[in-house]
């Protein structure tokens, strides 16, 4: 865990997506799961319909999980995002 950009508590914006609906939103990162290399985090604003990482169920649910690449962490240690990434990863 420790080559990982995000932190457990971090706020984060999205910047990669494979739903253009979840870009520019931020998000607070909750939980690390190596099993699916992927973050879980809290959508701030409201709930969005996907499916189930595991399950591949429809869900409709604030609680999403993205790549860590996908996550740019929001700290406010100087670091600027330029411009967001246009290509696509899967969430």
């Amino acid at each position: 865990m420790s080559n990982l950009r995000c932190q457990p508590g971090d706020l984060a914006l999205v910047v990669r997506s494979a739903s253009q609906n979840n870009l520019g939103k931020l998000v607070l990162v909750e939980k690390y799961h190596p099993d699916l290399d992927r973050w879980e985090v809290r959508l701030l604003g409201g709930h969005q319909f996907g499916t189930g990482l595991k399950s591949g169920a429809p869900m409709f649910s604030d609680r999403v999980g993205f790549r860590d690449s996908s996550l740019h962490p929001l700290r406010g240690g100087g670091e600027v995002l330029q411009e967001m990434p246009a290509e696509a990863d899967y969430v």
